[in-house]
């Protein structure tokens, strides 16, 4: 137990000084890189030599039998053994995790794995998999024309693939807007039996919330994706053909935009404020990155790169683009759900009635208040629960960080105050949402009509959790923004159905 405790604090106190280190990326890249590539050869040694107990859990079976379904290489078990030895790497906790994004390359994970055929490759194919749109009411989106003639190439814009999602996709409307352009679709475990089986295995492994999104592009983009930050931590799988991305350092905070959420609805970041990439590598079939919320990244199928930042292994071309290219964004859902000290925080001192609203002007302060709550794979190896002692204290230091002088005047709110809220997400709201997900990602079938429904009917119960957040926090803007929202999205439900 002692040794258990240790790690948790060690992880923590890592976590937080790999986000301080970050920041100063831009004065010292060339021992950054070094000290970068030091680290991500320690963290493969670490997964090729670690040893997983055989899980014997029912769940995970069931996920790994329907995530083969589509897959004949044994891929559900490799998945599994892949996502586990990543989410219980203490390596990848304390230099990694959202704090610098890691390529593992696709023999790497062959390695890993220790598997002949890599499970990522063909795990989901145009041919195959995104075929099964055709007759089905799945909706995606894809690039603007603006975007795709050139007009306006530094913002995000896309627009939905068919007018009307009230009517079955065709499969002639989806290939029709893939010439020329990126596709995507969203919450793609819910229609999709592997990824469905995908998102439920690094549930399992990982213990957070999950959510899959499809991206789709030709050879030949020259801009795939504009630069823009996202709000999810993601592994993203290069499932056919290859993508250059360029991924980079959080640029200084602007005010009234937020960092989580750049590039995006006519924010443009400029190259100027993103300096040089921490990487610069084109993805391949089979290869795996993890990428930290608010890294801004950009993609292409065109561009060649001369010396990737992640070197291939002898013999792998320099990535040309002649091939369609398919990859899977697998978000793990902290800042989403509210499951980050910067909410605790929130939660904490409206319950206690004190003001909450505060002005942080260190960037170093901010991305450290948006670390995740020790929750899942964060609270230790093994562990059977939160540290709560640990948790409190961090909260605590997290409140002190970011205003030191009013807590030389006011007292803290009290270790219960803390412990009921830690409790309350713990308990009520991570784990019912767990629950949702199960249902959600489960007994998947693209063209049923029923897999539809209940993708509404679980996106609504998440909905519904955060509205329950809401009022727990005392907080009724919160409360009647999700609860408006459920309403709304109810009203388009009916009227489609009409």
């Amino acid at each position: 137990m002692k040794l258990l405790s240790l790690f948790r604090v060690l992880i923590v106190s890592s976590q937080a000084s790999a986000i301080d280190k970050n920041l100063q990326a831009a004065t010292c890249s060339a021992a950054n890189a070094k000290e970068y590539a030091s680290h991500r050869t320690a963290l493969l040694s670490e997964m090729k030599g670690a040893s997983l107990i055989d899980e014997k859990s029912d769940r995970v079976a069931k996920a790994v039998k329907d995530f083969d379904q589509t897959n004949e290489t044994n891929g559900g078990r490799a998945a599994w053994k892949f996502l586990k030895k990543l989410s219980s790497s203490p390596l990848f906790v304390s230099q990694f995790w959202q704090s610098k994004p890691l390529l593992i390359r696709s023999s790497e994970i062959k390695d890993i794995t220790n598997q002949e055929m890599n499970w990522v490759d063909g795990s989901f194919t145009v041919a195959r998999d995104l075929r099964l749109v055709d007759g089905s009411y799945i909706s995606g989106s894809r690039t603007d024309d603006i975007l795709r003639n050139g007009i306006k190439t530094d913002t995000w814009a896309f627009r939905p693939i068919k007018d009307d999602p009230a009517r079955r996709t065709t499969w002639a409307e989806v290939s029709d807007a893939l010439e020329g352009g990126t596709i995507y679709f969203n919450s793609a475990g819910s229609f999709w039996p592997a990824l469905g089986a995908l998102c439920r295995l690094t549930n399992y492994a990982f213990g957070l919330p999950t959510a899959v999104n499809i991206y789709i592009t030709p050879p030949g983009s020259t801009i795939s994706v504009p630069p823009h930050t996202d709000r999810q931590d993601v592994l993203i799988f290069q499932t056919e053909g290859s993508k250059r991305w360029r991924v980079y350092n959080p640029p200084k905070r602007v005010k009234a935009k937020d960092p989580l959420n750049r590039g995006k609805g006519g924010d443009v970041i400029e190259q100027s404020d993103l300096g040089v990439p921490l990487l610069d590598v084109v993805l391949r079939r089979g290869d795996v990155m993890y990428l930290p919320a608010g890294f801004p990244h950009t993609t292409d199928t065109v561009t060649v790169v001369e010396d990737e930042t992640v070197p291939v292994e002898e013999g792998v071309g320099k990535g040309r683009f002649d091939e369609t290219s398919v990859h899977l964004t697998l978000g793990l859902d902290t800042h989403v759900w509210a499951l980050t000290y910067a909410h605790i925080r929130w939660t904490v001192l409206q319950r206690c009635g004190m003001d909450w609203k505060v002005e942080i002007k260190n960037d170093a302060d901010y991305w450290d208040s948006m670390r995740a709550i020790p929750i899942g794979f964060l609270s230790g190896a093994d562990s059977n629960g939160v540290d709560m002692d640990m948790a409190i204290e961090e909260v605590k230091r997290v409140l002190v960080r970011l205003e030191p002088k009013r807590w030389k005047k006011e007292a803290l709110p009290s270790d219960d105050n803390i412990r009921e809220v830690l409790n309350y997400m713990l308990k009520d709201h991570l784990e019912t949402l767990m629950g949702i997900q199960e249902e959600m990602y489960s007994d998947v079938v693209p063209r049923d009509e029923n897999t539809i429904i209940k993708g509404y009917q679980c996106t609504q119960k998440q909905d519904a959790v955060m509205q329950r957040y809401g009022a727990f926090s005392n907080n009724d803007a919160m409360t009647n923004a999700f609860e408006q929202r459920r309403l709304e999205r109810e009203k388009k439900a009916s009227d489609i159905l009409k």
